[in-house]
């Protein structure tokens, strides 16, 4: 059955999936709303928010300004927008006629937003010009033109490559890189998610082209400028500082007395009155205990959250709060563990290339012998009887599962490379 030729009830899911994304991205860009009475928020929480915000940056210097301006020219067609949908979460062999030639039909009409987009990739500089000092009513980019624009980035590459491109596909490659990364440097939890999903959709294209059977992946040069668009930014730095802006936020809303807060998409989230910052700052160290531990051994935490939240409710919320903050720790370590089985295959490329074969035991290198961030498990390493070799993320979709929105994840599939 041809992609085109989805069911009613797949139908069905698939638009289910969307406005739940949809509800994802719209009631979490942090707003508090509700009940207000006659206080403002404390001097010291909005001066703490102003430590977040960036000088300001000439457009033309600042490479989120390209970003934006590029994603927000991307207008699709309903046909255009289901078919990139599809051709985005999917390698290009699984496409059919129709889907491929209206990808390409897209790819070509929006030329110049692609094009706009890379110009960032040579721009140091980047900020969203977020004003982290509007506490609860700051202007976020737009999310959505966001995650637009990176599926049309994916198939950009995807096409690429197939088309034996590896320079085009490569450039692809580093706009997204250079979205995810501008996103990192951000201090909303939103952004930093959204960060995420990008670099998530970013590495699963990596991934297809460092297993490329054609002399194009053999190049040594193309390895190294593969590797040079794998992220090596700090997630957990980033999230300490997100966690900062968050409590900042939580603390200048609170003493302003506001008591809904509008973080998750199954609902508002109410405060109680009597919120100080003590409950906040409790609630923030309890985040940071988390942050090095690997998301495979903390699965009960998040049981035991989300009972503590539905115990609690409505005392003062923040346990709901937890929740949320608990499930972005694990995708970025998602995402991690991702960064390392990329880097690992593009070692054993490597390998190949020099020697002639794979290793047969599992070699020494510490992306094959350390656990993955996410897992706590080693990389599977499994050499095959024609040459070729298989590894991946050991056990990663079941456990992405459970912090992720069902049939909306991309993720790294086992990778194998050819003999």
């Amino acid at each position: 059955m041809s992609i085109c030729e989805i069911s009613w009830v797949r139908r069905v899911t698939l638009v289910v999936a969307i406005c739940f994304l949809t509800a994802l991205v719209v009631l979490t860009v942090a707003r508090l709303r509700g009940r207000k009475v006659a206080r403002v928020a404390d001097p010291q929480a909005i001066e703490a928010l102003k430590a977040f915000e960036k000088p300001a940056i000439p457009d033309e210097e600042n490479a989120a300004k390209w970003l934006a301006g590029g994603a927000g020219a991307v207008v699709w067609s309903m046909a255009e927008k289901a078919a990139v949908g599809t051709a985005s979460g999917r390698p290009i062999s699984e496409w059919d006629q129709e889907t491929e030639a209206t990808v390409r039909e897209a790819l070509d009409r929006h030329r110049g937003a692609l094009d706009t987009m890379s110009v960032a990739v040579g721009i140091e500089q980047t900020s969203f010009d977020i004003r982290y000092s509007d506490g609860t009513e700051a202007e976020l980019p737009d999310l959505l033109e966001i995650l637009r624009a990176v599926r049309l980035l994916a198939c950009q590459a995807r096409i690429a490559f197939a088309d034996g491109n590896p320079e085009g596909g490569l450039v692809a490659l580093a706009t997204m890189n250079r979205m995810a990364s501008s996103l990192y440097k951000e201090s909303s939890l939103i952004t930093f998610m959204i960060a995420v999903a990008a670099e998530r959709i970013m590495l699963v294209q990596a991934a297809e082209a460092v297993s490329f059977d054609e002399v194009w992946a053999c190049n040594p040069e193309f390895l190294d400028e593969l590797e040079a668009v794998v992220l090596q930014t700090d997630q957990m730095r980033d999230l300490r500082r997100v966690l900062g802006a968050w409590e900042a936020t939580l603390w200048a809303a609170a003493t302003k007395g506001v008591t809904r807060w509008e973080f998750d998409p199954k609902g508002s989230l109410e405060l109680s009155d009597d919120l100080d910052r003590e409950d906040i700052q409790k609630a923030c160290r309890r985040v940071e205990e988390w942050l090095p531990i690997p998301y495979g051994r903390t699965l009960e935490r998040l049981t035991q959250l989300e009972a503590e939240a539905k115990a609690q409710e409505p005392a003062n919320g923040i346990e709901s709060d937890l929740v949320g903050f608990n499930k972005a720790i694990g995708r970025a370590q998602s995402v991690a563990a991702q960064r390392q089985l990329i880097r690992a295959a593009i070692t054993m490329r490597r390998t190949m290339l020099e020697t002639g074969s794979y290793p047969l035991d599992r070699p020494e290198h510490p992306d094959l012998t350390d656990p993955d961030p996410f897992t706590d498990k080693q990389l599977s390493y499994q050499p095959g009887s024609d040459g070729s070799l298989t590894i991946e993320v050991v056990g990663l979709a079941d456990l992405l599962t459970s912090i992720t929105v069902p049939g909306m994840v991309r993720y790294i599939r086992p990778i194998t490379l050819p003999a």
